[in-house]
């Protein structure tokens, strides 16, 4: 159902009647890797909005597979999107947490205190239940996002969690 898609970015949010079967992607050698990382990025989401949640996480495993035959990246990603981070935003809006904590810790260890992760980190966490892992990625989360608008959705939901995880 499309009701997992509802908080997700606006790359999700398209009519699944009108879209056409996902051809492979067709990733020649000599491009550039994260043109090849790409690809299989959009590949990816077009999968997951045909239902295809298998042929997702196929195109998503080599993706990662590429990404991590890179250097670490010193600075910002030289991707827009890390992919173990839009691995892990997949996995949790198709209600699969564990996996999705895993694939954002993993995003983390090549990005450190990227928001995006963090704030994945926490939605994890919280869907399993875990209240401390939930309140220390949220405070980290906030920690980053320090000069962002106090209005932002990401950050009342952070600051709703702790002051709730606070009271109880």
């Amino acid at each position: 159902s499309m009701d997992i898609l509802r908080n997700q970015p606006i790359a999700y949010q398209v009519h699944p009647g009108l879209n056409p079967p996902v051809p492979e992607p067709s990733t020649e050698s000599t491009e550039p890797i994260t043109s090849q990382i790409w690809k299989l990025q959009i590949a990816a989401l077009k999968h997951l909005i045909n239902g295809d949640h298998s042929d997702a996480m196929r195109m998503l495993d080599r993706a990662i597979a590429l990404e991590e035959s890179l250097p670490p990246p010193s600075g910002p990603p030289d991707l827009i999107k890390p992919t173990h981070e839009l691995y892990g935003e997949i996995l949790l809006g198709i209600d699969r947490p564990k996996e999705a904590q895993h694939q954002f810790e993993r995003s983390l260890l090549w990005h450190p205190n990227r928001a995006r992760s963090l704030l994945g980190l926490a939605r994890a966490a919280a869907q399993l239940g875990h209240i401390q892992a939930t309140r220390q990625a949220y405070r980290n989360f906030l920690k980053i996002w320090n000069q962002a608008d106090s209005d932002l959705p990401e950050v009342n939901e952070a600051k709703q969690f702790i002051q709730q995880a606070v009271q109880q």
